[in-house]
């Protein structure tokens, strides 16, 4: 049971990273990394919270919708 609950926040974390462009940064310092990182978080975020509010007010569960 655990594992399957692992596997699920694995594949949830590595879909994260690639639909909000994380897989490859492509700046060449540190710090503007992490400032691309947070940039596409946000973004993500921004997108996603009026989709899981949509979901959530039709009583569907989050994995119902895709971003």
């Amino acid at each position: 049971m655990l594992y399957s609950h692992r596997s699920a926040v694995e594949l949830g974390l590595r879909d994260l990273k690639i639909t909000a462009g994380l897989d490859m940064l492509s700046c060449q310092t540190r710090q503007m990394n992490e400032k691309q990182f947070w940039v596409h978080l946000l973004t993500c975020n921004a997108v996603c919270l009026p989709v899981a509010r949509a979901t959530s007010n039709a009583g569907v569960g989050p994995r119902a919708q895709s971003p």
